[in-house]
């Protein structure tokens, strides 16, 4: 009787283990859109900050890459267009060499760099100003997280400044692949001008100093560095 009364135990264990491991796997939601995501307040959380992820890109020691033998070698940053770093000789001729060099310009440099990055996350902050108004989440929050993405935006228009001058100026428009875009590039003056005020009117719905898991969000002095 008692090694049934064990065999019992047994069974109902493993059962309510492997119960548990089913739940516990990881679920791929492929069905999200817009209106899901702004229509909850972790996902809108979830989408701000996706637009945080390449604040640091510009200037990140492994910038750039080569392709080789199926691998992605990383040969440096930024750092190695002076005399902080030297950079790394390889087959190809990469963008740090012609930082190094002064021969990068439009036609060479990677589409996929800077540009690319910056403007697919002011993109980004768009849609997020625009839809978020939408999100079930309290007014104060709202009015944080749009602060925090025209920081975000600004910041990603002082990264194409740094590198390229005075670039275009799209405002709040969210183009979509067909409409014809802005092209023209503003002067560098009118980009100045636009961070600074975008950072000024940031500033005026920010906390100036985040504590806990929010340690490291845009904060009223991050607008006025």
């Amino acid at each position: 009787m008692k090694n049934l009364f064990y065999w019992y135990l047994l069974i109902v264990g493993m059962w309510l283990f492997s119960s548990c491991t089913a739940n516990l796997e990881q679920v791929e939601t492929t069905d999200l859109d817009r209106e899901s995501v702004f229509a909850d307040s972790a996902y809108t959380a979830r989408f701000l900050s996706q637009i945080y992820t390449d604040v640091g890109y510009d200037v990140k020691p492994n910038r750039f890459k080569t392709e080789a033998f199926g691998m992605a070698i990383e040969h440096g940053g930024l750092q190695t267009a002076c005399d902080e770093a030297a950079y790394k000789v390889v087959s190809d001729v990469t963008n740090d060499v012609m930082f190094a060099t002064g021969t990068i310009n439009p036609v060479n440099a990677k589409e996929d760099d800077v540009w690319k990055i910056a403007y697919v996350n002011i993109r980004r902050a768009n849609v997020f100003m625009k839809y978020v108004e939408g999100s079930p989440i309290t007014e104060n929050v709202k009015k944080q997280y749009k602060a925090e993405a025209r920081f975000l935006r600004a910041w990603y228009y002082s990264m194409l400044l740094r590198h390229y001058g005075g670039v275009p100026l799209i405002g709040d428009n969210i183009y979509e692949v067909d409409d014809d875009m802005k092209t023209s590039r503003d002067t560098y003056a009118d980009c100045v001008k636009y961070i600074v005020d975008e950072c000024n009117l940031a500033a005026l719905d920010l906390p100036d100093k985040f504590r806990g898991i929010n340690t490291g969000r845009a904060t009223a002095g991050s607008c006025k560095d």
